[in-house]
């Protein structure tokens, strides 16, 4: 086993360095305590930013709430709009495919009589006679050829050689 030189000069140099590692565990305990304190206070007002900034947003939404009401109820009346103008569109339409019918009408063969127009809901009735056998088939293949006209339907009349042709607009 060894034996420890425990001279004065070494003795004393022991000592110097124990009480230098004391000294730096110490600074090193108050560099941690400092460090952690700071960023306990950098924390805090971070957090009190955040709440200050959370608040104003708050504030800030709450005075835009009657605008965004307003830009809301602006919206349902657009859409309001936009529907009554596409009925529009569709009356305009429904009428301009009523007058081009009539035009178109009016091309039909001799043997075919009209007797009764009717119009319910969106189907279109016309009934008539028809002096020859397939005068009411040319009459539905010529409303068939109309670009406007959906699916006319021929249907034999009540009474002999009359016929009900019913058709709705596209």
């Amino acid at each position: 086993m060894l034996q420890p030189n425990l001279l004065p000069w070494r003795e004393a140099q022991q000592q110097m360095a124990q009480q230098r590692f004391k000294q730096q565990i110490l600074f090193m305990l108050l560099v941690g305590l400092v460090i952690i304190g700071s960023w306990r206070i950098f924390l805090g007002y971070e957090e009190n930013h955040l709440k200050n900034t959370h608040t104003k947003l708050l504030n800030f939404a709450q005075q835009l709430e009657p605008q965004v009401a307003v830009i809301r109820e602006l919206k349902k009346e657009q859409l309001t709009l936009i529907a009554a103008f596409k009925n529009e569109q569709k009356i305009i339409a429904q009428q301009t495919n009523g007058l081009q019918l009539l035009h178109d009408l009016s091309a039909i063969p001799p043997t075919v009589i009209l007797t009764q127009v009717q119009k319910n809901n969106d189907v279109i009735t016309l009934q008539g006679r028809n002096n020859f056998p397939s005068a009411g088939n040319q009459l539905a293949q010529k409303l068939a050829s109309l670009p406007y006209v959906l699916a006319p339907q021929l249907t034999n009349g009540s009474q002999e050689n009359s016929f009900i042709l019913t058709f709705k607009f596209k």
